[in-house]
């Protein structure tokens, strides 16, 4: 997978991670919800149908691709396309962030996912990003107004929206899903 190797240390780093955790995957059909450079979806897509979809044309166009997973440019709408209880696995990681109406595609996210399916979500650590500003950046202006609650902008995507654990435990509350943890961890 020489695609991955090409990535900066911690995207590496996260990535195994975030892979170690969601386990061995055989045989499912997956969505990869914002799916970027493709990394993801050409990583499980070797033991997998994987169906990834990515709304930015500058990530489509820098797309690792090996041909073994389908590929959509779109955004939330394009989830109406697809049939309820069509996945066993939705991955989401550092995306809701950058959608207006989280609960819409939480909602829909659930409608594609099959009875007893996982829905992987991954989401930014603001204080992740207040250490970043402080140590890295040396701008404690920004960090200081990330504390306050305000919100962080990315390079490539713009305005970072945060959002807390607890929304998330809410919204699956709503949608009748049950969490399987409410923080990640390392095993």
């Amino acid at each position: 997978m020489h695609a991955f190797t090409k990535l900066p240390a911690w995207e590496q780093m996260l990535k195994r991670i975030v892979w170690q955790q969601l386990g061995e995957i055989n045989g499912k059909r997956i969505l990869d919800f914002g799916s970027g450079e493709g990394i993801t979806a050409a990583h499980y897509s070797e033991n997998n149908s994987v169906i990834a979809i990515e709304p930015s044309e500058e990530m489509l166009s820098k797309a690792w691709r090996n041909d073994k997973y389908v590929q959509i440019a779109g955004d939330v709408s394009a989830l109406a396309e697809f049939e309820s209880d069509s996945f066993d696995l939705i991955i989401c990681h550092n995306v809701l962030e950058y959608i207006d109406d989280k609960k819409t595609a939480i909602t829909e996210m659930s409608r594609l996912l099959k009875t007893g399916g996982t829905l992987s979500i991954v989401k930014h650590n603001r204080f992740g990003r207040v250490m970043q500003m402080a140590v890295l950046l040396n701008d404690i202006n920004r960090a200081n107004d990330l504390l306050d609650g305000k919100n962080s902008t990315a390079s490539k995507f713009g305005c970072i929206r945060y959002y807390e654990d607890d929304d998330i435990l809410k919204w699956c509350n709503q949608l009748k899903l049950k969490p399987a943890n409410k923080k990640s961890r390392l095993n």
